[in-house]
């Protein structure tokens, strides 16, 4: 079992944790990536893309205790990503959660009566990023595809490979990019909003190369640009069912038009094969390549 998957665990209630132990060594199944709490609902896992239910309910003190130990005993702290709907923490693991929400003139003020918890669990996977490692020079990385298939993985892998030579800045907006021996020459933005991190790493730690997960707006995009302006390597991701559709939105066209992408690297599903587009022009973008 990996150290994260243990740390996973630990945040249950010790009847839980034993149920999800059980069920995933019956199944035969070795890697369990997400574990669900729902009120007065049977406890699940997804291990290996299948859902399996573990034959016990979970109760309002359960879900309780969970969301407690996942705050490390300080809710406080953890209010304005739970108005969000997660709990992050330094160990790579992220809780997506829900429940009640109290709206003020249309904004979340909080969420209360927590019902449901996601627990995800980050697994490496050596060799994940190798084909990308064969082609990757100076250029940026863009890595797409839907979500669960393997976008943070790679990105993951690849940063104690770049930072073996390279000043590596890792914008870990959700402290999922948390890798074990992530090399010497790391400097981590954790929990930093994406933007304001690139350009920290830009002013404060003078980056060859900046790391960040999911590219969701307008203000990443123009951040990574300034970011590929002064000569930093950018290595993202973005969501997307194909590579036409990635760069379909404003703000990833924009990144694309500007060649900022050497290489960009997806797949459609979580069992398709990743495939490789070179960029040879800045001004041609991804969604013109195909």
């Amino acid at each position: 079992m990996e150290d994260v998957e243990k740390r996973a665990l630990s945040c249950l209630p010790e009847h839980l944790k034993n149920a999800v132990i059980r069920t995933s060594r019956g199944t035969g199944l070795k890697q369990v990536d997400e574990i669900r709490l729902r009120v007065n609902r049977e406890l699940s896992v997804t291990a290996e893309g299948a859902n399996l239910l573990c034959g016990i309910r979970c109760s309002g003190t359960d879900l309780e205790y969970t969301v407690e130990k996942l705050c490390q005993g300080s809710l406080y702290s953890h209010a304005d990503s739970i108005r969000e709907g997660v709990i992050t923490s330094d160990c790579g693991i992220r809780a997506g959660v829900a429940g009640r929400a109290v709206v003020m003139n249309g904004r979340v003020e909080c969420v209360r009566d927590i019902g449901s918890v996601c627990i995800r669990i980050p697994h490496r996977i050596t060799g994940a990023a190798d084909e990308l490692l064969e082609r990757i020079g100076h250029g940026g990385v863009l890595v797409w595809s839907p979500p669960g298939c393997g976008k943070t993985t790679v990105l993951r892998e690849l940063i104690p490979c770049l930072a073996r030579n390279r000043r590596v800045a890792v914008i870990d907006t959700r402290y999922e990019l948390c890798v074990d021996e992530a090399g010497e020459l790391v400097d981590w933005f954790a929990g930093y909003p994406r933007s304001f991190g690139i350009r920290s790493a830009i002013r404060t730690m003078s980056p060859e190369v900046i790391v960040c997960d999911e590219i969701s707006g307008e203000e990443d995009a123009h951040s990574l640009m300034e970011a590929h302006n002064a000569g930093v390597m950018i290595c993202a991701s973005a969501h997307g069912r194909s590579v036409q559709e990635v760069f379909r939105e404003k703000h990833m066209a924009i990144l694309g038009q500007s060649g900022v992408f050497s290489l960009i690297y997806g797949r459609t599903g979580r069992v398709q094969k990743w495939e490789m587009i070179e960029q040879n022009s800045p001004g041609i973008s991804g969604a013109d390549a195909v």
